[in-house]
This record gives C-alpha cells, structure tokens and sequence, in this order.
C-alpha cells in the first residue's frame, strides 16, 4: 500500500494525514485498528518492534510502519511476513 501525501504539509501533518488514510482503510475492511499502540499491545512476535497502528481481524494481525524518510529504513529492520 503506497500514500502519497501534500508536499505542502508539515512533515508532522502528513505523517498523522497518512496514519488517519491507512486506519480508515483497514477499518473499512473490517479490522479493528490501534492507531498508536503500547508496548504491551504489541505481539510477542514483533517484541522490539515500534509499529504505527497494528490492524487485527480475527486471529489476524497487521503491525504498520509509515516510513517517513525514504532512507528510515533498511531490510535489517523488516519484520518476517511469517512469523513463528
């Protein structure tokens, strides 16, 4: 899922503004969204990992990270599509 924010916008705004988009469209997929989880809301799985919202459906989980520099983030930092 790619956004794409207002290049007029404080960095700050189009982080909440790309926050507010993912939400909506997991909400409108019938997720129930944290949008800004605690630690102890974050799955063992995922232990050390800060995610934006995490989207959960089910026994279905989806951790979220906006990127907010093209360079934030490298392929050490990626967390396993299958995790144990």
């Amino acid at each position: 899922m790619t956004m794409h924010t207002n290049s007029h916008s404080s960095p700050g705004q189009a982080v909440e503004d790309a926050l507010d988009r993912v939400a909506a469209e997991y909400r409108d997929e019938g997720y129930e969204v944290i949008v800004r989880p605690q630690v102890d809301q974050v799955p063992a799985f995922a232990a050390g990992f800060r995610p934006d919202p995490i989207a959960t459906r089910g026994n279905e989980r989806v951790l979220i990270a906006i990127k907010r520099l093209v360079n934030e983030w490298s392929e050490e930092d990626s967390i396993s599509k299958n995790p144990r």
